[in-house]
């Protein structure tokens, strides 16, 4: 097994930028930060080639493009590979590497071609780099199904709900209500850095995913929204605390409105809450547009099977992005325990 720095075994370098306005709707791919963005009348890459997103959110993110191909200078190319090494093994290497600790920038994220200096690499024989190869291309395989079978989970989610939507509109006995009249709204009251990592009970914040905190604010069936970036519903029931721009909805009358279908209504009608933001650069929810959102509220018992029937679904989606996460860890691992 041999080491060596990742400057020292190919030559990065960063092409010229490329106009979105110069794209065509045919001919070259073209490769950005965030891997295939377009097309275009030229290539500035004959055979395939390792590319680095250097600049964004996906700082980091590793690709290998088609044939003749066009990369911007949003992201570098790995150039004159050197011949100990196969390709498609420093792609594998380097998807599965962890860059964050040379990402520079706070407002803008990149990698420099000097920081790639401290990037080193791990590598045996030929054979063995393709006996790695081999295997992380299997664990590719499995997650292209995962991630087939996910986007048909969302199709079919998003056409039931439809389906039932314009049903239940069209023909049951209901009406839209303005959310303040069927539900109560406070916000929460802890700042974004009030989580603790030995928390015991839930922490929402505006981020993807949820942290924890020592101690609760609240303790009751709810739906949360996000007051900001992306408007994320939620449904919870029990003990948790929530950061200042998360509303809390709680239900005020069981007998006409539930819970779990006030959820599934907002969180599959996101374009309401957008509709009603406010703000240029960040959108943002304020308390009053929010309770004056309406709601379509047809029959307890059909609200109750529509919930049942989004919460079906949701499950699926939620073990097939669970089987996609744990493919994708396998794959790191494996890259991790291929040299002693």
């Amino acid at each position: 097994m041999h080491t060596a720095r990742l400057t020292d075994i190919c030559t990065p370098k960063q092409w010229k930028p490329l106009p979105q306005t110069a794209m065509t709707a045919s001919g070259y791919p073209v490769y950005g930060a965030n891997g295939l963005k377009g097309y275009y009348t030229e290539y500035n890459h004959l055979h395939r080639v390792i590319a680095i997103a250097s600049r964004g959110c996906g700082c980091g993110a590793v690709y290998l493009t088609q044939p003749k191909a066009y990369v911007t200078a949003n992201a570098l190319c790995l150039e004159r590979l050197h011949p100990d090494i196969l390709p498609e093994y420093l792609y594998y290497y380097l998807k599965n590497y962890d860059f964050s600790p040379i990402i520079t920038g706070a407002a803008l994220p990149q990698i420099t071609t000097n920081s790639l200096r401290n990037v080193t690499v791990r590598y045996g024989t030929h054979a063995q780099q393709q006996r790695i190869v081999s295997l992380l291309q299997q664990c590719d395989t499995i997650l292209s199904k995962q991630q087939a079978l996910l986007q048909q989970l969302q199709l079919l989610k998003a056409t039931h709900y439809a389906t039932l939507q314009q049903q239940y509109t069209c023909h049951a006995k209901g009406r839209f209500v303005p959310l303040s009249h069927i539900a109560t709204i406070d916000c929460g009251k802890r700042n974004a850095g009030a989580a603790s990592t030995a928390g015991a009970y839930p922490f929402f914040t505006c981020a993807k995913h949820v942290q924890t905190i020592n101690c609760y604010d609240f303790d009751c069936e709810c739906v949360l929204v996000s007051g900001n970036i992306d408007f994320r519903v939620r449904y919870f029931n029990g003990k948790f605390a929530a950061y200042q721009r998360i509303y809390i909805l709680r239900v005020k009358n069981p007998a006409i409105l539930s819970a779990r279908y006030l959820f599934s209504y907002l969180h599959n009608n996101t374009q309401l809450l957008e509709s009603r933001s406010v703000g240029t650069s960040i959108k943002y929810l304020k308390k009053k547009e929010l309770q004056q959102t309406l709601i379509w509220l047809p029959p307890l018992r059909l609200q109750n099977s529509i919930a049942d029937s989004m919460r079906c679904t949701d499950a699926a989606i939620s073990n097939t992005l669970q089987a996609i996460k744990k493919t994708q860890q396998l794959s790191r691992k494996l890259m991790q325990n291929a040299w002693p």
